[in-house]
């Protein structure tokens, strides 16, 4: 008998990978330090880059992953390998690859090769489906407002957005509730690279633990991309927009943004961060609830008169 899992194993991690390393290889990454990213030998960098996109294309589209996703996939990834995030590279393929069993992309495929498997099997659904739970009802709706805005794909990062919402006491990610693989722009829409998890994000929600030291009301945060446009847009409206960056690394980022926020008085609605050497400048958007961070975001898309 074949488990779901086995499928995302043999039909759709080798060829994201793949889709990884060309984009690497074709961003002037050297084989050698492809493989050093993605621990992988040598040769089946190679043997990637031989086959081409199109191949690794094929493959996926043939268990049902449309290309479009495909590719928005391996391009977060690539910006996530490309600094060499290991974890975080680990911990969203894998949430992709629960996503697409919940989705049953790989129904068909699994019928195909246990034909005794019942038409009406729902088991991925439920096996991947998460519980009710306050908090992620509450940043499933607030992705839902996020994804029937038209644009907001403008809002997203290279590395992936985020959207974090914390226990009333919470000290520790994991008791905060963020999605496990990003969410990225596919075209001109968006979509979930995973579901809302306790601990479910890592950097967003050290961000929020951060800001929350000094003001504990504040229970979500969202990070979007940065542009000077939306900046000018949140003071506009009347927020408080504080600012830090660059940084020497990643280390040196919640340092600095610790200061930031100890250092102002007031309760920042966001923190523009131009980012530094190998970390992607974005804004950091806080509220009392994940619904209000990404109303607040959507401002920065608004047509203004």
């Amino acid at each position: 008998m074949i488990v779901p899992q086995e499928l995302v194993a043999k039909f759709v991690i080798p060829y994201i990978r793949a889709l990884v390393a060309i984009e690497l290889y074709r961003r002037g990454y050297s084989q050698v330090k492809i493989a050093k990213l993605l621990g992988i030998s040598q040769p089946m960098v190679s043997r990637y880059i031989a086959e081409g996109v199109e191949y690794q294309i094929e493959k996926l589209s043939s268990v049902g992953i449309p290309r479009e996703e495909a590719m928005a996939v391996a391009n977060m990834l690539t910006e996530v390998a490309s600094r060499g995030r290991k974890q975080d590279f680990i911990r969203i393929l894998a949430s992709y690859g629960n996503t697409i069993l919940m989705r049953g992309y790989l129904c068909s495929k699994h019928r195909e090769l246990v034909p005794d498997i019942p038409l009406d099997c729902s088991m991925c659904t439920k096996l991947f489906s998460q519980p009710h739970d306050p908090l992620i009802e509450e940043l499933k709706q607030a992705y839902e407002i996020l994804r029937n805005c038209s644009k907001a794909y403008e809002l997203i990062p290279e590395v992936g957005a985020n959207i974090v919402v914390a226990l009333p006491d919470a000290v520790s990610p994991r008791e905060i509730v963020g999605f496990s693989g990003r969410i990225i722009r596919v075209g001109n829409r968006i979509e979930a690279v995973g579901e809302p998890l306790y601990g479910g994000s890592r950097h967003t929600a050290q961000i929020l633990l951060i800001v929350r030291k000094r003001h504990h009301g504040i229970r979500a945060a969202m990070v979007i991309r940065y542009s000077n446009t939306c900046v000018e847009k949140l003071r506009r409206n009347g927020m408080t927009v504080l600012d830090t960056g660059p940084h020497e690394n990643l280390e040196a980022l919640y340092k600095d943004l610790e200061q930031v926020v100890k250092a102002s008085t007031a309760r920042p609605d966001a923190i523009a961060d131009r980012g530094g050497m190998g970390i992607e400048p974005v804004i950091y958007i806080f509220g009392l609830s994940a619904i209000e961070v990404v109303k607040k975001a959507l401002i920065c898309v608004e047509e203004t008169n």
